[in-house]
């Protein structure tokens, strides 16, 4: 099964705009601007650039805390617009900011869990006997492919193929050569550069 693309769960600058204009609120309620800050984390957003969207992220966080003071500071049609802009915005935000950081660690924890693989395989290849390693590593570099393959698909294959050979090698009596051979394409295919 595929992974479908993860989207963002907050608005971009156009919708936001739109949300706030229809609440009558006027632009420029609070000093950091909003559409701003939404164009930065949209942009950021990417496999590559998941460092700066934390970044960005993290900034529309902040400022969003600034800007619902400020609505409750002005009063009125401002202060009605707080509850839409937490459920909108804020709450949405700060979800996306956990998984962000599930993201990174995936993303740092990658070479490490590769290597594992890499060393278990090897070490059952010399004749040794530590299955439940090989199969501990691959359950942890799983769920690195799975993150990954929320944000590009070209990790879906890889991460299907992992799965599918883990369920192989549950099943099987002993680790074959068969499993050793899809092991090492599929970490071929997903080798850090």
């Amino acid at each position: 099964m595929t992974v479908p693309l993860y989207k963002l769960p907050m608005p971009d600058r156009k919708a936001w705009t739109q949300l706030r204009d229809k609440a009558k609120v006027p632009k420029g309620v609070a000093k950091p601007s909003i559409g701003d800050d939404l164009d930065a984390v949209h942009r950021t957003f990417g496999f590559n650039t998941m460092s700066a969207h934390d970044k960005a992220t993290k900034k529309l966080q902040a400022d969003l805390k600034v800007y619902v003071d400020a609505l409750t500071k002005k009063g009125g049609t401002c202060a009605a617009f707080k509850p839409t802009v937490e459920k909108e915005l804020v709450k949405k935000v700060d979800r996306h900011v956990a998984w962000i950081a599930d993201v990174l660690e995936a993303k740092s924890q990658f070479y490490p869990r590769y290597a594992a693989v890499l060393k278990a395989e090897a070490e059952l290849k010399k004749g040794g006997s530590d299955i439940q390693a090989l199969k501990k590593a691959c359950e942890k570099l799983l769920g690195c492919l799975a993150a990954f393959a929320l944000l590009e698909t070209k990790w879906n294959a890889p991460r299907q193929a992992l799965n599918r050979t883990m369920g192989d090698m549950e099943k099987a009596p002993a680790v074959t050569a068969g499993h050793f051979k899809v092991l090492d394409k599929i970490l071929a295919e997903i080798k850090p550069s």
